[in-house]
């Protein structure tokens, strides 16, 4: 969809400012002036260059305005005479008693009696005459095709849309047209809030999905039978979250409507629990289910957590290091993205039940190559990605969330800058010496020669290992799988005391002795990853302290808001609520790849807010629906 520019605001060149002392005793911060040149004074050797104007407005008031470096050779400039009339607008100001307008542009004549619309500017478009009139050149040779867009993409008739906006337009060519051409600076505005509902409408479009058809193929015929034969198996207790979860995604898979489900489980909340449990009732069944995990290591936990209690599964794991046999029999396959490299190998082979661990980490593309007509798709996250939080609570997708804990924990969470180093370094020792565990994360696993080297793994190990000697090991995803398994594993058996690492930490490290966990510039994360490293902690109970250290002086306001949602929020759904508030909810048309930020519309310079989006699609369910 080629986007169209709306204006970002108006101005009114029909009307002008008599006084520029009464405007500025007004406190008026920018407004158009009439004046007339009495003197132009040029000093060129000047650094920068300037040209003064000495001026009289229409009160009769002596007026000064300047013009620096390049500015002063722009013809509407330079070629200045006295005694000849300017339009200017500029901000009303004094200086040593003298009147002046700050900021100042001379406005073409061509605009002077008309209401001006301003766009953002482009590039190559200095002169904004010159940005005005491109628009409308390509504004009158695509209107017509622009309202057959807006129609087809929305799948609404013209009437329909204009209503829902608020528009007394009989068509979309209409209101397109008054948009860029308004009779006043106020009919502009309201044609510009009519354009943000609009986009917002259109977004909406994006994310509807049309009841999903009923497909025989798609229902796995579970028992109760084999259903409470796996759970009386299990070593502990379900939760009450638990239970509703399996009971609400058997009755998915018992159903002829292909599932679409988000099991949001917060971490710690055990949703791997579900996945299994409901993974070997549709196994038993003779259903083939196919559970895809972000990493290799995570393949092994879950393979092995499925062992330990049912030894008889019969499961295949599909590693990037998987050689591609013939899968025979029916067994569970539990990989990595390499799940959709293999199961090419094999196109009769689709899954009946797909489970997408940690959907945060995976692909639209990924994930829908797997997905055929009939499949069942479970996807299974601790802090949704916005894109599928909107989908989840307005969209298509049924929802399931764990909060309850099995286990009583408490984590607390801090954004520290540099001065703290010291005293989070006396933290981690007194854990240490206490026989706990600590993480240090860092974004990168070996610094370039021009990059802060403490933000990297391989380059802070010599200072780790100096503050405690011997108590210390490392792992990122350049290492070999088998050297990143063994490393877990002796850190899950509390051989060692600190481990620095990447980000690969994130999902499939269980250590019941971690406490600490530091991540240095955590600006370089997501909200979502965040929160699955504050998970790490205190996996079996207990507390734990969650530290995210700014090394950067120059991070925005923004970047502070977003990891301080970490500190105010520990329950993962709704951190990706205010998470998709605060970022967007990316690209929700059915395959798209943008998991957050502005959502795709038609207009550029319309930048919608998640709230307004929801409106929309509130709104357009509504439609689609009457």
């Amino acid at each position: 969809m080629k986007s169209l520019d709306i204006p970002i605001e108006y101005i009114d060149y029909r009307k002008f400012k008599p006084s520029v002392r009464s405007c500025l005793e007004r406190s008026i911060p920018k407004a158009v002036f009439k004046l007339t040149i009495n003197n132009v004074q040029r000093n060129f050797r000047a650094k920068p260059k300037r040209l003064t104007m000495e001026c009289v407005d229409y009160s009769g008031e002596t007026v000064f305005i300047s013009f620096f470096g390049p500015s002063v050779f722009a013809p509407e400039v330079k070629d200045s005479t006295q005694g000849s009339e300017i339009i200017v607008e500029g901000s009303p100001g004094a200086w040593d008693s003298q009147i002046q307008i700050r900021n100042p542009v001379i406005i073409d004549r061509e605009m002077v009696g008309r209401v001006i619309p301003v766009y953002k500017s482009k590039k190559g478009m200095g002169k904004r005459a010159a940005t005005i009139a491109e628009i409308r050149d390509e504004l009158d040779s695509r209107i017509y095709g622009i309202s057959q867009m807006i129609l087809d993409s929305s799948n609404l008739k013209e009437h329909q849309i204009l209503s829902a906006i608020g528009s007394n337009s009989n068509r979309l060519t209409d209101f397109l047209f008054s948009l860029h051409n308004p009779e006043s600076v106020e009919e502009g505005d309201a044609l510009r809030n009519q354009a943000n509902k609009l986009a917002a409408l259109l977004i909406a479009a994006q994310a509807y999905r049309p009841p999903r058809p009923d497909i025989p193929d798609s229902e796995i015929k579970i028992t109760q039978h084999d259903l409470d034969d796996v759970v009386s198996r299990l070593p502990l207790q379900l939760t009450g979250d638990q239970k509703t979860a399996i009971s609400e995604i058997v009755s998915d898979l018992r159903s002829s409507r292909p599932a679409r489900r988000l099991l949001s489980g917060d971490v710690g909340t055990g949703k791997t629990l579900p996945i299994i449990i409901t993974a070997l009732a549709a196994q038993r069944v003779g259903a083939k289910v196919a559970i895809m995990v972000p990493n290799e290591p995570l393949v092994e936990q879950v393979a092995r957590e499925i062992t330990d209690v049912f030894p008889e599964t019969d499961l295949l794991s599909v590693t990037g290091r998987a050689r591609r046999t013939a899968i025979t029999g029916n067994p569970i396959l539990i990989g990595t993205t390499a799940l959709v490299h293999r199961l090419k190998a094999d196109p009769h082979w689709t899954p009946d039940y797909l489970v997408i661990d940690e959907q945060h980490k995976q692909s639209t593309n990924a994930r829908s190559a797997l997905v055929g007509p009939h499949t069942n798709v479970l996807e299974a996250t601790a802090t949704a990605i916005p894109r599928t939080t909107a989908l989840a609570i307005y969209g298509d997708m049924d929802l399931s969330i764990l909060r309850e804990s099995p286990v009583v924990k408490k984590v607390t969470s801090h954004l520290l800058g540099p001065a703290d180093k010291r005293r989070v370094l006396d933290c981690i020792a007194r854990v240490i010496e206490a026989g706990y565990q600590a993480a240090v994360v860092y974004p990168l696993v070996e610094a370039d020669a021009d990059k802060n080297p403490k933000s990297s793994v391989m380059q802070t190990l010599d200072e780790w290992e100096k503050h405690f000697p011997g108590k210390v090991l490392y792992i990122h995803g350049k290492m070999k799988p088998a050297d990143k398994i063994a490393a877990i594993k002796e850190f899950k058996e509390n051989k060692k005391s600190l481990i620095a690492a990447s980000s690969i930490i994130e999902v499939g490290l269980t250590a019941v002795n971690l406490r600490i966990l530091l991540v240095v510039s955590p600006e370089r994360y997501g909200v979502a990853q965040l929160h699955q490293l504050r998970g790490r902690l205190a996996r079996k109970g207990g507390a734990g302290l969650f530290f995210m250290m700014l090394d950067n002086p120059n991070v925005g306001q923004e970047t502070i808001d977003r990891l301080n949602l970490l500190v105010k929020f520990s329950d993962g759904f709704t951190l990706a609520e205010h998470d998709a508030e605060m970022r967007g909810f990316g690209d929700l048309s059915e395959n798209g790849e943008n998991q957050h930020g502005d959502s795709k519309g038609i207009f550029r310079g319309v930048r919608l807010s998640p709230t307004e989006v929801v409106k929309a699609i509130e709104l357009y369910n509504g439609l689609k629906s009457s």
